[in-house]
């Protein structure tokens, strides 16, 4: 039954793009077998969807107490924390994920961006700078396979090439700068 669910909660999400029940079906899902993680990402994913913040940070936390070891998880728990307005709470898990996998410019984007959120621009500056030597030295982690359609701007970040992400940090680096040096003056 838990397979049916999630097989079904899949199918409203990706092919009818109608959140509401495929939250429903992942909800009761994750109800059946709660020690199972494949249900719990559509589900977060869906409360974000459906604007239901606080559901979507508890699914994430979650997600995360089941295996704290995967980077995707903390990501997402810390996105959600992100949209729920709690900055702050968002970068300890966005700073796990890059404990995790250190190579990864997606993480460290992600964590810059809360920065420059929080106006701890020198931190941010960091990260960017991070970012773009991670692409220079090519020790980033490969390239992700292009997403057809993508459904958030999230999504679609996911599936940049390292080349793009560095083009993005570059693009933040000079925000930060700036903003740096206005309060420097």
């Amino acid at each position: 039954l838990y397979d049916l669910l999630a097989n079904l909660a899949r199918m409203f999400y990706y092919e009818r793009d109608d959140y509401k029940s495929a939250s429903i079906a992942a909800k009761q899902a994750v109800q059946l077998d709660p020690a199972r993680e494949d249900a719990y990402p559509l589900l977060g994913f869906c409360q974000l969807r459906l604007q239901q913040f606080a559901e979507a940070v508890e699914t994430w936390k979650r997600l995360v107490g089941l295996d704290p070891n995967k980077p995707f998880h903390q990501l997402n728990y810390s996105s959600a924390l992100q949209t729920a307005g709690r900055l702050e709470e968002a970068l300890v898990p966005a700073g796990e994920a890059i404990r995790l996998v250190p190579s990864s410019q997606r993480y460290y984007l992600h964590r810059s961006r809360i920065l420059t959120m929080l106006d701890r621009y020198e931190e941010a500056i960091s990260d960017y700078k991070r970012i773009i030597e991670l692409f220079e030295t090519g020790t980033h982690e490969p390239d992700p396979a292009p997403v057809q359609n993508p459904r958030s701007r999230a999504e679609l970040e996911r599936s940049l090439p390292a080349q793009e992400l560095a083009r993005l940090a570059v693009a933040g680096l000079g925000y930060a700068y700036r903003k740096v040096s206005k309060f420097e003056d």
